[in-house]
C-alpha cells in the first residue's frame, strides 16, 4: 500500500467550490426576485411541475383586493335591499296610523 496523501489540485478545489456555491447563489437570487428558487431548480431538471403558477406578491395583493371589493359590492346590494324593505315597512306602518 502506498503511504502518499491524496491532494486536490487547485482546479479540483474550484470545481467543488462552484458545485456548492453556484446553486446556493441561484436560490438566493431567486428569493430576492420574489420567486421560488428551489421550485425553479426542480423545473429546470424536469422535476414535478408546480400546479399553481408562481404569482408575483404584488399581483397576489391585487387579486386579494379585487375579491374584497367584489364581496363588499354584494354586501352593499344586500344592505340596499334591506333598506328598501324597511322603508316600505315604515310607510305601511305610517299608513295604518
Amino acid at each position: 500500500m502506498s503511504n502518499q496523501k491524496v491532494r486536490a489540485t487547485g482546479f479540483t478545489r474550484l470545481i467543488i467550490f462552484l458545485l456548492i456555491v453556484a446553486p446556493l447563489a441561484y436560490i438566493a437570487a431567486s428569493y430576492i426576485r420574489g420567486e421560488d428558487g428551489i421550485q425553479n431548480i426542480k423545473n429546470l431538471f424536469g422535476g414535478s411541475k408546480s400546479t399553481t403558477p408562481a404569482v408575483n406578491p404584488e399581483e397576489a395583493g391585487i387579486i386579494e383586493l379585487e375579491e374584497v371589493i367584489k364581496q363588499k359590492k354584494y354586501e352593499i346590494e344586500d344592505l340596499k335591499k334591506e333598506n328598501e324593505a324597511l322603508k316600505k315597512e315604515l310607510e305601511a306602518l305610517k299608513a295604518n296610523q
